[in-house]
């Protein structure tokens, strides 16, 4: 198997992840052609590291992390192709003009970055900065149109999903690249809390939707807000 065909297949295995934005007609059809694999391995994963994750949708609401003496640490669990697997969660406090704290997974680095916060991939040990969930809370977006303006400076942005696939959610945009001939996607939604607005990042390579898709709903799902105590995500 050439590697061409290896790619299409990896792309072919998430073109219908939510976190990925809308592919071109060209890619569909290589897609198709190459056929489709369930066996993609995940970049920078090490031989020992399990395959992509899937999030399970049994644990506990988020608002059970609300409570002002949370853990530092805790203990979850992923469904990984059907079975349950243990995972190290660890918290972070965001002191950002809409202070919240989450939870994200120990394979990611947390760190400050202007107006917000990136969750950055370091999957085995290795960093990749071309894999992460960055959240901004920029002054000046005082609205919807402001927040959309922002995220249009992205050129990356292609245009508006054609259906929201989360709750939460104001707007969300696709986002669809090519750098260094890999492809790569993700998206960019936009969010509100007591009248002021936010943005979501995520970005990877089209092959690692599922490694890192999974980790950007852990870390929303454990989202909750310091002021109200409410989470992000409302059952």
């Amino acid at each position: 198997m050439n590697t061409a065909t290896i790619h299409m297949e990896g792309l072919c295995t998430m073109m219908h992840k939510k976190w990925i934005g809308s592919m071109s007609a060209l890619l569909l059809a290589s897609c198709m052609l190459a056929g489709c694999s369930s066996n993609t391995a995940e970049p920078n994963k090490s031989p020992t590291q399990q395959a992509p994750a899937q999030t399970d949708t049994t644990s506990k609401p988020p608002a059970a992390a609300a409570a002002p003496d949370a853990p530092q640490t805790k203990q979850s669990t992923l469904t990984i192709e059907g079975s349950a697997q243990p995972i190290t969660l660890k918290r972070y406090d965001a002191s950002m003009p809409l202070p919240f704290h989450t939870y994200y997974p120990q394979d990611m680095i947390a760190e400050k970055k202007g107006d917000g916060v990136q969750f950055t991939a370091n999957f085995a040990g290795t960093r990749n900065d071309d894999m992460f969930i960055k959240v901004e809370f920029p002054a000046d977006l005082s609205s919807e149109q402001a927040a959309v303006a922002r995220i249009k400076k992205n050129k990356d942005v292609t245009e508006e999903a054609a259906e929201k696939n989360h709750t939460w959610t104001k707007k969300e945009f696709n986002i669809d690249s090519t750098k260094n001939g890999t492809a790569y996607g993700g998206s960019a939604l936009i969010g509100e809390h007591n009248g002021h607005y936010f943005i979501v990042t995520v970005y990877m390579p089209v092959e690692a939707a599922e490694g890192l898709g999974v980790r950007a709903d852990k870390i929303l799902e454990e989202w909750v807000w310091t002021d109200d105590h409410k989470p992000l995500i409302q059952k």
